[in-house]
């Protein structure tokens, strides 16, 4: 949620700040997010960002916190695609706010349906600094920054395999960058 929150604040004029936060009366209508519908459901706050712009999709690989192997439901494919022709989509490839979590194929099968723009974005400290809610402070002399890099050129015809491999380099989630010293991670 805290990605919503720089979008708004640099969408009124606020940079490399967030003091202030009155934009947040006027956010960006047009910015959508993806998440577990199970997330979604988990008290108060995530169905107020529920409300706000997600959109919820049922998880493949997991449920409740235990493994499962299910099929995508194309209505959640049909609501991104809603989603993108609104405005732009936040996806998290990973899943999940883990870092280093393995990348999920979602995000290319989404690539190779719509052909969308992607702009990836690295965010550094956030994991040091909240706990998983993203809501209590753990340690405040931890650095913030959101990077936007230059957007990804994907080839929908591409081996699945392939894009995710550059989508995970690109966000800076690969083996590659916490295992200095080893060969960067890729698929043929």
């Amino acid at each position: 949620m805290g990605i919503l929150h720089v979008f708004s604040a640099v969408k009124n004029g606020y940079v490399n700040s967030i003091k202030k936060p009155w934009y947040l009366f006027r956010p960006g209508i047009h910015n959508y997010f993806v998440a577990a519908e199970e997330t979604m459901k988990k008290g108060i706050l995530p169905r107020i960002f529920a409300y706000a712009g997600s959109v919820s999709i049922q998880r493949t690989w997991r449920a409740d916190g235990t493994d499962v192997n299910r099929k995508v439901r194309m209505t959640d494919l049909s609501g991104i695609g809603t989603a993108l022709k609104d405005g732009w989509v936040i996806n998290f490839p990973q899943g999940t706010t883990k870092v280093q979590a393995k990348g999920r194929r979602g995000v290319t099968i989404l690539v190779k349906k719509y052909n969308p723009i992607v702009i990836p974005i690295v965010i550094e400290g956030f994991r040091e600094a909240f706990d998983k809610s993203g809501l209590r402070l753990r340690r405040k002399d931890v650095k913030l920054s959101i990077r936007f890099k230059e957007p990804l050129i994907l080839d929908p015809s591409e081996n699945g395999d392939s894009m995710l491999a550059k989508i995970m380099e690109a966000i800076e989630q690969n083996d590659y960058y916490f295992n200095l010293g080893k060969d960067k991670v890729t698929t043929e």
